[in-house]
């Protein structure tokens, strides 16, 4: 009989391990492409908030605040981004996509959304061949909830694509710039 603590840990470690190879291949993803791993966790936050603050962006991903400023300042001088004043609170600066940067951004996030989209399809096949070892019931739960997780998903991305779209619009004109070039 296995030691079902044994098995667990060991399944904390690859869980783990897995984690870290992932990371090292957005890394090298990145040096690829000549970014800064931390410059693609702020285009990853302006993909989830439309707009963010650089607070979001430390508190999201549990960045120093000067490696975010360093980065964001960059992508502003190369014209990528601009730092607004927030309607809730004018002290507070959000990072918005310059007609620059979006195209920037449409370049570079396609590939790394696709390869977690795979490694969300992979967890599911981890997870039915593990379930599947131990009951049948089980397999047969998850065959029923991966095609309802896969529209639930599908669907909020599709609201995320949206909403992202349409937050810098609706953002410019409540700013009295008027409808965004």
């Amino acid at each position: 009989m296995v030691n079902t603590n044994q098995t667990f840990e060991q399944l904390l470690i690859d869980v783990n391990k897995s984690i870290i190879k992932m990371r090292g291949a957005y890394a090298i993803w990145c040096k690829k492409r000549g970014i800064n791993y931390h410059e693609l966790l702020i285009w990853y936050s302006l993909r989830d908030f439309g707009s963010c603050t650089q607070k979001q962006v430390c508190e999201q991903y549990l960045l120093p605040k000067q490696t975010i400023h360093n980065i964001v300042t960059e992508l502003q001088e190369k014209g990528l981004i601009q730092l607004r004043s927030s309607p809730d609170n004018w002290r507070e600066k959000m990072i918005v996509l310059t007609d620059l940067g979006q195209a920037y951004y449409d370049s570079i996030m396609a590939p790394p959304v696709t390869l977690a989209q795979l490694i969300q399809a992979l967890y599911n096949i981890v997870d039915s061949y593990f379930v599947g070892r131990y009951s049948e019931d089980g397999l047969t739960a998850l065959s029923i909830v991966f095609p309802i997780q896969l529209v639930i998903t599908a669907i909020a991305v599709g609201t995320g694509d949206g909403v992202n779209t349409k937050m810098p619009w609706y953002y410019a004109r409540r700013a009295g710039k008027g409808r965004p070039h």
